[in-house]
């Protein structure tokens, strides 16, 4: 079986879990006898994936283009060598330095017209991925994000190419626009739907949404957990002396840092948190920084500026080293997200999870035991659970253990590759 996966590239400004839930998966099933290769989309992918037989695949909707000729109504007629000068490695590495800072009530209209597909004003870009996917010949296509739906129509009506697609995540954007553009939005994804055959959810919380946002039987998503390769990460020795909590995420005022700094303050008297250090990594936007800044300077007036330990890089051999020297994981979310990636990094390395009792948080703490879950999600009400539970370390170092078999039965990578290839094929077994 030979499998292509549209992958959407983020750049690498911020910590992306929806990228190394592709990524897991993606060098998961390549250990299979199948071909699967990757078709990058907008920017270059953040970390190293597996690439075609035939040498890789160009990145196709090329942001600098897409932008253009969004705004700029002849574009689409300018000179072949400008367009290809702004899908060159040179300039999608300049634009990945902004990526991270693109809010979504600024990209209506190109979210819009990028579902429209045949219709839309990257019209031409499609078509191109259209020929190169024809050359490949691909069994089967897994689109990874419903925002990359404006592909669907042709892909199925010129291609005949049973399609697939992985929702994660998308509400974290369009619910960003004014309403009537978020309605517009989720009507043209139910509208592309009706292309796939088979819709998988990265968690049972995020079908229950989708299923709200879209008006489709939540039946018809079917859920297949990201994995990881928990056998990568080095076990935390939990250190007690002083205790170091983690933040994993973006660092922005959405991913919860604000929060976590105010309930330090207010926890720093407790005879648990003497000491207690904040490692944050994850990556920001310039605006994210001046939020950061805040932050510190709001800690330095209360005397804790030395506790708060920022570090920029967050490549996989710095995350894996911070969560071996950690004693918790904490990443106190405003909304719910579809599933979190970064939490699931803490399990594979035995550091147990204090997180808001919302979104996919619930239900992977709910079925784990490898953490605790608070509400609300206020500064006072974190404060008060941090200073209960690392105060207990019998009770974190029994989480860790169970944060750590989870990882393994319940998150491998191994796993979910075979969940989809088995879709994979059941798909293809009903289509031919």
């Amino acid at each position: 079986m030979k499998v292509a996966f549209l992958v959407p590239g983020s750049g690498n400004m911020a910590y992306c879990q929806n990228c190394l839930r592709d990524i897991s998966a993606l060098k998961a099933m390549r250990s299979s006898e199948h071909e699967v290769f990757v078709v990058p989309l907008y920017l270059p992918t953040s970390e190293a994936l597996p690439a075609s037989g035939k040498g890789g695949s160009p990145v196709f909707y090329g942001a600098i283009n897409c932008y253009l000729s969004q705004k700029i109504p002849f574009y689409s007629r300018m000179p072949g060598f400008i367009k290809s000068f702004f899908d060159s490695e040179s300039a999608l590495s300049f634009a990945m330095r902004f990526s991270g800072a693109t809010k979504a009530s600024s990209l209506e209209d190109l979210t819009m017209s990028m579902l429209l597909g045949e219709d839309g004003r990257q019209k031409g870009e499609l078509d191109r991925l259209v020929l190169w996917i024809e050359k490949e010949k691909p069994d089967i296509i897994h689109i990874s994000n419903a925002l990359l739906l404006g592909v669907a129509k042709q892909f199925k009506e010129k291609l005949g190419i049973p399609l697939v697609c992985t929702f994660q995540d998308e509400t974290q954007w369009i619910d960003g626009m004014s309403k009537p553009a978020a309605a517009k939005i989720y009507a043209l994804i139910t509208e592309r739907c009706t292309y796939l055959d088979a819709m998988v959810s990265v968690s049972s919380f995020y079908s229950g949404v989708m299923s709200k946002k879209l008006s489709i039987a939540s039946e018809n998503f079917k859920t297949i957990y990201p994995g990881i390769d928990e056998s990568l990460y080095q076990k935390s020795s939990l250190p007690a002396d002083p205790p170091q909590i983690v933040f994993l995420s973006r660092m922005s005022e959405d991913s919860g840092l604000g929060i976590l700094v105010d309930a330090l303050i207010e926890a720093a008297g407790s005879s648990s948190m003497k000491g207690v250090a904040l490692t944050a990594l994850g990556g920001a936007s310039s605006e994210d920084r001046r939020f950061i800044g805040s932050l510190r300077r709001k800690l330095e007036r209360k005397g804790l500026g030395k506790t708060f330990n920022l570090i920029w890089d967050f490549e996989f051999e710095t995350r894996m080293r911070t969560l071996s020297s950690s004693s918790l994981f904490c990443v106190p979310k405003i909304s719910g997200s579809a599933f979190a990636y970064e939490m699931l990094e803490a399990f594979a390395a035995g550091v147990p999870a204090l997180v808001p009792d919302s979104g996919a948080y619930s239900e992977m703490i709910g079925e784990s035991g490898a953490g605790k879950v608070y509400s609300p999600n206020k500064p006072a009400e974190l404060a008060s659970r941090l200073e209960e539970i690392l105060g207990d370390r019998e009770g974190l170092r029994s989480m860790s253990e169970k944060a750590i078999e989870t990882a393994r039965a319940k998150y491998s990578s191994r796993q979910a590759a075979e969940k989809y290839l088995e879709l994979f094929a059941g798909v293809l077994s009903l289509k031919y």
